[in-house]
C-alpha cells in the first residue's frame, strides 16, 4: 500500500502538504506548527511539491525538524499519476494558506474523501466546514494550526466519514469563484474512476 511505499510507521496519523510551494501556501506556517507539537505523538508528515524559491532553505528546515519528527519530503514537481500515492497514504491534507481564493489541492483532497486542515481565508472556510469535513483556523498562525493538528489527533473520529454529496457541494462552492476563467484542467476522481474537469483553482 501507499503507506508502505513511504515506510510510514504503523499506527501513525499522517498529514499531507501537497502542491507547488509558493509563499502564500503557508508551508512555513506548517513547519513552525510542527515544532510546537509533542514529538512523541503518533504522527507523520508528508511534504510534496516544487518550491517557487528558497528550496535549500526549506530543505534545511525540514532536515532539522526530521531529527525529532517523522517527515518524508519530495521537493520536486509531482506528476499527476503519482499524486494518488501521496493522497492515499494520508489521513488529512494540510492547506495552511495565508491567502487564496480557491485551491486545486483542496479539490483533490475532496475527491479522495480526505479531511482538510485549512485557514479562514478567501472562500476556503465556506468549503471546509470546521468539524465536518476538516478543521479551520486563522491564517499565518502556527500556534492555532498546531492546536488543530492536536485536535485531529485527539478526535479523528469526527472526521472519519465525509459525505459524498457534501464533497460535491464543496467542490462546486470552491469552483464558483473561478468559473469565469476559460482555463480548465482535469482531476482524477478515484471513487468514480474517471477524470473530471474543473475550473482553474490555484494549481499554477
Amino acid at each position: 500500500g501507499s503507506r508502505e511505499k513511504f515506510n510510514i510507521p504503523k499506527g501513525s496519523t499522517v498529514f499531507l502538504f501537497f502542491g507547488l510551494i509558493r509563499p502564500y501556501k503557508g508551508l512555513d506556517t506548517l513547519l513552525d506548527a510542527i515544532q510546537l507539537l509533542n514529538p512523541n505523538s503518533s504522527m507523520a508528515f508528508l511534504i510534496a511539491g516544487e518550491p517557487w524559491k528558497d528550496k535549500n532553505k526549506i530543505q534545511n528546515k525540514i532536515h532539522e525538524l526530521s531529527k525529532k519528527y517523522w517527515i518524508h519530503s519530495n521537493l520536486n514537481w509531482i506528476p499527476e499519476e503519482e499524486a494518488r500515492y501521496w493522497f492515499s497514504a494520508c489521513d488529512a491534507v494540510v492547506c495552511p494558506y495565508i491567502k487564496a481564493t480557491g485551491s486545486g489541492v483542496i479539490a483533490q483532497a475532496m475527491a479522495y474523501k480526505k479531511p482538510v486542515l485549512t485557514t479562514k481565508t478567501g472562500s476556503l472556510n465556506h468549503v471546509i466546514c470546521d468539524g465536518v469535513n476538516g478543521l479551520v483556523c486563522p491564517p499565518n498562525s502556527p500556534f492555532e494550526l498546531a492546536k488543530n493538528i492536536e485536535r485531529f489527533l485527539d478526535d479523528k473520529a469526527i472526521l472519519d466519514y465525509i459525505d459524498t454529496n457534501e464533497c460535491e457541494d464543496a467542490l462546486i462552492a470552491l469552483n464558483k469563484e473561478e468559473l469565469k476563467n476559460d482555463k480548465k484542467y482535469d482531476i482524477y476522481d478515484p471513487y468514480n474512476k474517471e477524470w473530471v474537469s474543473f475550473g482553474q483553482m490555484g494549481y499554477e
